[in-house]
């Protein structure tokens, strides 16, 4: 398995590994799981 990727790195591999990174994920607290652009 690959080592997590945190900051910079981790925008730069949304690029090219874009299915297996997460970012702006405080935007996502608080809302419902079923919220259309947490689905996303």
């Amino acid at each position: 398995a690959s080592a997590a990727a945190v900051g910079m790195p981790a925008k730069r591999q949304a690029v090219t590994n874009p299915q297996n990174t997460f970012y702006a994920t405080k935007r996502l607290i608080g809302r419902k799981f079923n919220d259309d652009e947490v689905k996303k």
